[in-house]
C-alpha cells in the first residue's frame, strides 16, 4: 500500500476518535461534546487561519482525505472481520449493506 500523506493520516485520526468518543455509559450531551471535540479539526478551511493569517497546509482536511482514510480504514477493519469469521469481504460487506439498509 501506497504510503499515506499526512492530511489522510490527520482525517484517519479524526474519524477514529469519532467513534470512540461514544460511550454508552455517557449521556447525551456528553457524547455530543466529546463528538464535537473529536471533530474540531474539521472546518471550513477559512476557519483555520494561523496567527499570520496563512492557513498551514498540513492542518487542512478536505473531503478527499476524509474519503480516502474512510476507504482505508473501512478496508482494514472488514478484511479483517472476514478473516476472524473465515468468510469474504463480500460477504461482510453484504451485511454493512443490510445494515444500513441498501441491500
Amino acid at each position: 500500500m501506497a504510503a499515506m500523506p499526512e492530511s489522510g493520516r490527520l482525517a484517519a485520526s479524526v474519524l477514529l476518535d469519532a467513534v470512540v468518543s461514544q460511550s454508552p455509559d455517557k449521556s447525551d450531551d456528553e457524547n455530543r461534546l466529546a463528538l464535537d471535540l473529536a471533530l474540531a479539526l474539521l472546518v471550513e478551511p477559512d476557519d483555520l487561519e494561523t496567527y499570520d493569517g496563512e492557513r498551514h497546509p498540513d492542518s487542512i482536511i478536505d473531503a478527499s482525505d476524509l474519503v480516502g482514510a474512510s476507504i482505508v480504514l473501512t478496508s482494514w477493519l472488514i478484511s479483517r472481520l472476514a478473516e476472524a469469521r473465515d468468510t469474504d469481504v463480500a460477504e461482510v460487506a453484504g451485511e454493512l449493506r443490510s445494515f444500513i439498509g441498501t441491500a
